[in-house]
């Protein structure tokens, strides 16, 4: 009797895990692995820096207006958001669109609430709760793309894409913003801030990060936009009958909206902040060089172990973030109390005798964020290696 109560609870436990764990491989195109693992890996140098402000530049993030490599990955990486909407949303039969439904409001509810729960950990006080953050843009820009694939043929989701920017950029240039006037892009005076407080109201604090750098309605839908652009690019991509193709045709496209999103920038600066049209012409151009490099070097097999290496992160790009988000907390939160009764956070002490007392400045940063990196990506690769691909 107890044999067979086990073996039923084992057998729900599988049924369960199953719904989150994966060993399957066969069928994902490697290229769209290895970009996903390249924005992942430069995500994770990115946010994960030592505490000091000595770093190199390309780490940084521009303040306000303007872009560095920093800038270039969220927005990649939604970009790849679209891009796997695209292959792995087949169509599907009448009976399963339940099924299939329920699959995107729950893998986008996880990503939120995951993105929640890391964001204020560990303390989850309501009244300072942050409910913006980068999981949960990713979760969200996912529902809205991945209902809109389900509803809309690709020339919809071109005109989408049109008619935010559009708007978006009749907003940021026109909409006067009481006690500013149209066309202000400071912090506290553009159309996002404004209807941030005005729709929102007291809510709109659980979506900034220090001060009125705004992260709410209006950057969050021109985020949509950078998504849906990925999703056109993966259906394009699909019906190209060579790797040569795919190669030459992103890089043309990517060209042409590089040149794009800089003529736009004269009109509307470039900022992340505010995810400014020009922005997300910009960083879909250099998505898209990015994804055209990847694929010649596929084509002509000249980096394989480097190929690899990212294509191991991309397996498992959401649990590779998370683990180092987690990470990044207990070395944040956590403390060492000291012979002088003292009590130094983890980081500052691991960056401070580990690394800064005996390498330069920029080094001992670069350092710190490769061992971090490198500590992350070890549970990764033993995670792949035994064939463990975590779904949500």
């Amino acid at each position: 009797m107890g044999t067979a109560e086990n073996s039923k609870t084992s057998s729900k436990l599988s049924s369960w895990l199953a719904l989150f764990v994966s060993r399957e491989w066969e069928g994902r195109d490697p290229v769209i692995d290895q970009f996903r693992g390249l924005a992942i890996i430069a995500m994770i140098m990115v946010n994960h820096r030592p505490p000091t402000d000595s770093v190199f530049s390309p780490f940084l993030h521009a303040e306000w207006t303007g872009w560095t490599l920093a800038d270039t990955v969220f927005p990649m990486f939604l970009f790849i958001v679209g891009l796997s909407i695209s292959y792995f949303h087949r169509p599907q039969p009448k009976h399963d669109e339940v099924y299939l439904y329920a699959r995107i409001v729950r893998r986008s509810a996880l990503l939120i609430v995951i993105g929640i729960l890391l964001a204020n950990f560990p303390y989850y006080e309501l009244e300072k709760l942050q409910i913006h953050g980068t999981l949960q843009r990713i979760g969200i820009c996912y529902l809205a793309v991945a209902l809109i694939n389900r509803f809309a043929g690709l020339r919809t989701h071109v005109a989408i894409i049109i008619v935010v920017l559009a708007t978006y950029h009749w907003l940021l240039v026109r909409f006067h913003v009481p006690d500013f006037g149209p066309g202000v892009l400071t912090p506290e005076g553009n159309v996002s801030t404004y209807l941030d407080s005005l729709i929102l109201g007291d809510y709109a604090q659980h979506f900034q990060r220090g001060g009125p750098v705004t992260q709410g309605l209006l950057p969050t839908a021109s985020a949509i936009a950078s998504t849906l652009a990925g999703l056109v690019a993966g259906y394009w991509l699909k019906h190209q009958t060579t790797i040569t193709s795919q190669a030459l045709g992103l890089f043309a496209v990517g060209f042409l909206f590089l040149c794009g999103g800089a003529l736009w920038s004269l009109l509307v600066p470039i900022s992340k902040p505010l995810w400014t049209p020009s922005y997300v012409v910009l960083m879909v151009g250099v998505a898209a060089q990015v994804l055209a490099f990847l694929y010649w070097v596929h084509q002509h097999d000249l980096a394989g172990i480097l190929q690899r290496f990212f294509q191991i992160a991309g397996a498992n790009a959401i649990t590779f973030f998370v683990l180092a988000q987690i990470f990044q907390r207990v070395l944040v939160y956590g403390r060492i109390p000291l012979a002088d009764g003292s009590t130094p956070r983890l980081r500052y002490l691991i960056y401070e005798h580990a690394f800064q007392s005996w390498l330069p400045g920029k080094i001992a940063a670069l350092a710190y964020t490769l061992c971090f990196l490198a500590i992350c990506y070890a549970v990764i690769f033993e995670m792949y290696r035994k064939r463990v691909f975590i779904k949500l």
